[in-house]
């Protein structure tokens, strides 16, 4: 018996299908210049030996690699704005980013610098968005830009990056698009299924923008004024530890700590329900609020989106609050092992964001893990 096969489905999956390789490709893989070049570096001899299609390509003859050329920058950039270099940022503006960042993973793929639309900014700190040009790939969580000319926003893919990082400016979008950016970025979303061509094209586009934007949080942070020491910090607020015992009688108390910090940072609520974590990555982080009557904590979640141990010994995690943080909320973190704190922090947490970035110096590899990270917000 014959099974009909709805043609318009079928076609809307191969286009998916061809749309997501193409994805692939422009986001993980060398240009030409280093894919045909006579002698080929490490770096791209391993990439052949994983990569089946530029192994394809490097071997097929040199009609169809002037046919590759030319279809791979039709699709590389899509529509082709106006380039402006002259044009200070400003919120709404789709930029390129420096070709120099684009680089070599350590898992063999070639990571090129994306488009991103501009959300935010703040000194040298920039919000953005990462956008991609085929809207074949558009689904809930992005949002269409200015009819299809920049393709779509990624509002479950916003990172921060570095004034220093944009390269040219190729336009501006509405305003009412970048809103729905930001209030698409705030709404939950149901689990992609792990065998989905939409899940391995947003799990690559979230690589790219954590390759790219990882060394740009680390720059910014470490641009931030000198550490205050947490403990201090705390103490000077709150006070000795005695005295929170009586204010926090109410609440379940930690059985081990070692400071006024780290005893805030344990606390929990009698009635505590949390969300079920959406990963081994979420964590339980406490908000102490000092109040005229006393103190009052409360307990939410934070997913750690990245973790990154580099060799100069910096050690820099990003991550997102169950919730926008509020005015006045300061972020306190430290990394302690068997009790010994080993390093404190710098930090930054944007109001009216979610998101936010801590970065430890002097952390040796083996104990660069988030079971050693203790985070505390405090709304003074």
């Amino acid at each position: 018996m014959r099974t009909h096969i709805p043609m318009e489905s079928t076609n809307s999956a191969l286009k998916m299908k061809l749309a997501w390789q193409e994805a692939y490709r422009i986001r993980s893989c060398p240009g030409d210049d280093m894919l045909f070049a006579e002698q080929l570096t490490i770096e791209t001899q391993r990439h052949l030996k994983i990569c089946p299609a530029c192994s394809d390509v490097r071997n097929s003859s040199a009609q169809s690699r002037t046919a590759w050329r030319e279809l791979a920058g039709r699709l590389s950039d899509g529509a082709s704005p106006h380039k402006a270099t002259e044009v200070a940022p400003v919120e709404g503006q789709v930029w390129a980013l420096r070709d120099d960042l684009s680089h070599w993973g350590n898992d063999g793929n070639y990571y090129r610098a994306p488009r991103i639309l501009l959300l935010g900014i703040e000194g040298n700190a920039l919000k953005v968005a990462q956008i991609y040009h085929d809207i074949s790939l558009l689904s809930d969580g992005d949002v269409l830009l200015s009819g299809d000319r920049f393709g779509f926003a990624q509002a479950w893919n916003i990172y921060t990056i570095h004034l220093g990082m944009l390269s040219h400016c190729l336009g501006g979008v509405k305003q009412e698009e970048i809103q729905t950016v930001l209030n698409e970025a705030g709404k939950s979303r149901k689990d992609i299924d792990e065998n989905s061509i939409l899940y391995w094209f947003r799990t690559t586009e979230v690589i790219v923008g954590a390759e790219i934007a990882m060394p740009a949080v680390a720059q910014l942070l470490v641009e931030l004024e000198s550490l205050v020491s947490v403990p201090s910090f705390v103490h000077e607020i709150f006070g000795e530890v005695s005295g929170l015992i009586e204010k926090l009688k109410e609440y379940v108390l930690p059985d081990n700590y070692d400071s006024a910090f780290g005893f805030l940072a344990g606390v929990r609520p009698q009635q505590l329900q949390l969300a079920a974590a959406d990963s081994e990555n979420t964590i339980p982080v406490n908000i102490v609020h000092k109040t005229a009557d006393g103190v009052l904590i409360e307990t939410i979640q934070a997913t750690i989106t990245d973790d990154d141990w580099q060799s100069n010994r910096t050690y820099l995690i990003s991550g997102k609050l169950s919730r926008e943080a509020k005015t006045g909320l300061h972020l306190l973190a430290t990394l302690s092992y068997h009790g010994e704190t080993i390093a404190e922090c710098q930090n930054r947490i944007e109001e009216g964001s979610p998101y936010f970035d801590i970065l430890f110096k002097d952390v040796p590899e083996d104990l660069a893990q988030i079971d050693n990270v203790i985070i505390l917000l405090v709304n003074t």
